[in-house]
């Protein structure tokens, strides 16, 4: 079994990480890690090239795995897919194409980075500091990240739209870390 990441933004600092945290876990499973790539420009043309030169063989790629670092690729990845049809994904962040991948198999998880919550909670958690010389430090606050494997239902997908107002929808298909 081998495994790669492909990384959309070589120069980022947040990427380059994600590929190195991915390369670490493929190793301690005893999967091969071939690396960190990236390709010249955002074309499929050139995501496949970049990504069939860095495996170096052809044929159904069974038990090869790859990690995108980001949804910008994903597109390419699809279409490397279909030529790879083995070929195991999963990518960072959420969108409708991704959850489209998720239904038809094409792709394992995404990760969703749950923004909103990383985003929101600060504010009124400060405000609970000022107001009540009190804080949550030493309390574990699970806010994510969280892997998604399905897309989402009819109520998340419309909790999302409304930009997450209070909700019931508890999702059964996800783990939070």
């Amino acid at each position: 079994n081998k495994a790669l990441c492909f990384n959309h933004n070589p120069g980022l600092n947040t990427t380059i990480d994600r590929c190195k945290g991915f390369g670490r876990s493929m190793n301690d499973m005893g999967i091969e890690y071939l690396g960190q790539i990236s390709a010249q420009d955002n074309s499929s043309t050139s995501f496949v090239s970049a990504v069939e030169r860095a495996v170096g063989e052809s044929g159904d790629w069974d038990g090869y795995g790859m990690l995108l670092t980001g949804l910008m690729p994903l597109p390419a990845a699809l279409e490397l897919k279909k030529l790879h049809e083995n070929l195991a994904m999963g990518a960072f962040d959420t969108d409708s194409l991704l959850y489209e991948a998720l239904d038809t198999g094409d792709i394992l998880f995404g990760v969703d980075q749950q923004p909103y919550l990383e985003g929101y909670l600060p504010i009124p958690f400060l405000m609970h500091a000022i107001l009540t010389k009190n804080s949550f430090a030493g309390h574990a606050l699970r806010t994510g990240p969280r892997f998604i494997i399905a897309p989402p239902t009819d109520e998340e997908a419309d909790c999302k739209s409304r930009e997450y107002p209070v909700c019931s929808v508890k999702r059964k298909l996800s783990v939070t870390t």
